[in-house]
């Protein structure tokens, strides 16, 4: 059966999997563990999700999420790669470390939420490497024991289900964890449906509903190029003619990037047809699309500032031109 597309989306709740290629240890040393701690704060912080729960085994990951604004996908290829290229690097290795594809699997957070967190945690017990949680260093259930909040760690939403009070809190957390010391693999945990959601039909018949809702929304407009050029222009200060020449300035070529990104994403336009309006190589606009993407992730006030054109576009193309679904 061929995988079906990522389902993402802001709020999503995600229980996401990465294991080492072809089973091989992703971590040889304490170093390594923290160099991707590292990048996952740093990742945290850049994409606004909030991070519930994570353990850092030798040759796998799990990491329990919810999106912000920045897509999952976004945020684990750029964790993914940084700390695959930190990796080869430091062991002169080449390739990929990580097998294919991450898992992500949607939970219904009302029905999971303190479960995975539990099953997550207790992982390194499962493993046979420590006999109780709080002696594996590299999860985040000494975190939750902690009196101290960490910024880039939301624990007080799932303590404040057990109890409103913070000591008896971190006490039924300790409990709670406990009790399932001897439970073996939840295979119940990974038995999603629709190759994506773990919880109850409704939950997925709402979820599917959903991104229906949001894949309409998202339908392409009549866009042109002009008119969007004029948009970049005014947003950037630039004059028109100074993006539409051949000028070589950053400037020229960022604005460039940002229209061909914009007519791509809104009017499912080519790159190669957006290239030919500037009378560039489609090669060159690729790349400058390439590097805008990658860019996006960390700079947020060049996001917004899209984000606006995106939503003039659409407001003036929903006035003027018929929504085209594609």
């Amino acid at each position: 059966m061929a995988r079906k597309p990522r389902v993402e989306y802001q709020g999503a709740f995600y229980h996401v999997i990465a294991r080492g290629n072809q089973r091989q240890q992703v971590f040889r040393g304490e170093e390594d563990y923290q160099q991707y701690l590292n990048r996952l704060i740093s990742y945290q912080r850049r994409c606004l999700c909030s991070l519930y729960a994570y353990v850092l085994m030798p040759n796998h990951i799990h990491l329990l999420i919810e999106q912000g604004k920045t897509s999952l996908s976004k945020m684990m290829q750029g964790l993914q790669q940084s700390y695959t290229m930190y990796f080869n690097r430091k062991y002169s290795t080449t390739g990929h470390l990580f097998q294919g594809r991450y898992k992500s699997i949607i939970c219904d957070k009302d029905s999971y939420f303190l479960e995975l967190i539990r099953y997550i945690h207790l992982n390194p017990v499962r493993a046979g490497m420590v006999n109780l949680p709080g002696e594996y260093t590299w999860s985040s259930h000494r975190a939750y024991l902690s009196n101290k909040s960490l910024s880039w760690l939301e624990t007080d939403m799932p303590l404040a289900i057990l109890s409103k009070n913070r000591k008896a809190a971190l006490s039924a957390y300790q409990d709670f964890v406990h009790a399932a010391l001897r439970t073996g693999h939840r295979e119940d945990l990974y038995a999603v449906k629709e190759q994506h959601y773990l919880g109850e039909d409704l939950f997925v018949e709402r979820i599917e509903k959903r991104i229906d809702r949001e894949d309409r929304m998202e339908s392409f407009i009549d866009l042109k190029i002009d008119a969007l050029v004029a948009e970049v222009s005014k947003a950037f200060n630039l004059p028109v003619g100074r993006i539409m020449d051949c000028s070589r300035s950053r400037e020229a070529a960022l604005c460039r990037a940002v229209t061909s990104y914009i007519a791509k994403k809104i009017g499912g336009i080519p790159l190669i047809k957006s290239a030919g309006c500037f009378g560039r190589d489609p090669a060159s606009i690729s790349l400058g699309v390439k590097k805008l993407t990658e860019r996006l992730c960390d700079d947020r006030e060049l996001a917004a500032k899209i984000q606006r054109i995106v939503k003039t576009l659409r407001k003036e193309g929903r006035g003027k031109y018929p929504i085209i679904n594609v």
